[in-house]
């Protein structure tokens, strides 16, 4: 049967065994550390007698280890090992695959948020005849001023866009063929700036 976990601390990486086994990529066995000068620090560790450490491996690299400790001196079968290397297998998978899960949202919230920026130095550059640089500079320094995402800003001026249009649309009296007429008020009755009064918008 495989040893019970021992209910020690975690014992930092750069310890002897944990970085042998990290750097040689291979399974570390000492049976008993109290004995072994070589790991001075481990036998400070209460309740440590047997430690068991191996790789964690991922896409031919090294992502951690799996560390067994046991209260008293003992020594593994092979059955014991061959178990402990496909814990230490299906962990290292889990953990990666963890990673990437991780990565591919991030990627997606980013690609998001470029998206609504890109949109806002749109209308930005509509509404005030601005460069699409300018158009950047300007909601990046006001998402230093008021210390808010700019993608939280982008999203005010899409949202403030939006609105403003539907109001245009429900106005009286304005014909089809008064349409360049009507976009002509838009622009002389429309704020110089989207995010003038942003504070008041966004908190």
């Amino acid at each position: 049967s495989v040893p019970s976990l021992g209910s020690v601390a975690p014992i930092p990486i750069e310890d002897p065994v944990m970085g042998r086994a990290i750097r040689e990529r291979q399974m570390i066995i000492v049976e008993n550390i109290p004995g072994e000068k070589a790991f001075p620090k481990l036998s400070l560790v209460p309740k440590l007698v047997t430690l068991l450490s191996v790789p964690l491996m991922a896409s031919q690299s090294v992502i951690g280890a799996l560390n067994i400790y046991v209260h008293e001196r003992r020594t593994f079968t092979d059955e014991e090992t061959r178990f402990v290397r496909a814990v230490a297998g299906q962990a290292s998978l889990a953990v990666e695959n963890s990673r990437l899960m991780s990565e591919l949202l991030e990627m997606r919230r980013t690609l998001e948020a470029r998206k609504i920026i890109e949109r806002a130095k749109g209308i930005m550059q509509y509404r005030h005849g601005l460069t699409e640089e300018e158009a950047y500079l300007h909601l990046r320094s006001e998402s230093r001023r008021l210390r808010k995402p700019m993608r939280s800003l982008a999203e005010a001026v899409i949202l403030a866009e939006e609105l403003h249009r539907k109001g245009r649309r429900t106005l009286p009296g304005v014909l089809p063929g008064e349409e360049l007429a009507a976009r002509r008020l838009e622009q002389v009755e429309s704020p110089g700036w989207l995010l003038e009064s942003s504070e008041d918008r966004l908190d």
